[in-house]
């Protein structure tokens, strides 16, 4: 019975050290949402991210593209950016199909050779026997 409560105090002192450090994390995340500017506190909504061009602070999406056209800041349209996170999500999705051929073809290769071995293991078995019954 006073093991059981040693270790119901050890997991519980467990469980309070690993909440806080939770807690800091989850503040950490909170404090990065929030940007203080000249006219107060900004929050940055998940998925977006401010940034600088010229003296102007632009709040655009994670990874939207920004150009410039003669003295003009254009900003990627969500149509622009949605269709290229599409095209590069696909061109992702290729590259990992090619890759899983290329580990489906080297799996079914590294079976055939054990099951070359395993053969080459039991035709070797069965022939040691009738060795030692002909060296008699």
């Amino acid at each position: 019975m006073r093991v059981a409560g040693i270790i119901l105090l050890c997991l519980a002192l467990i469980l309070c050290a690993g909440g806080g450090s939770a807690e800091e994390e989850e503040g950490k995340d909170r404090r990065e949402q929030y940007i203080k500017t000249e006219e107060g506190t900004l929050r940055i909504p998940p998925g977006m991210e401010l940034k600088k061009v010229g003296d102007a602070n632009i709040l655009i999406p994670i990874g939207g593209k920004i150009f410039k056209a003669a003295d003009i800041q254009i900003i990627e349209s969500s149509g622009e950016y949605t269709s290229r996170k599409f095209i590069e999500i696909d061109a992702r999705f290729d590259a990992l199909d090619v890759a899983l051929e290329e580990m489906r073809k080297e799996i079914k290769a590294l079976k055939e050779s054990i099951d070359d071995i395993e053969r080459s293991k039991v035709l070797r078995s069965r022939e040691k026997p009738q060795a030692g019954i002909e060296e008699q």
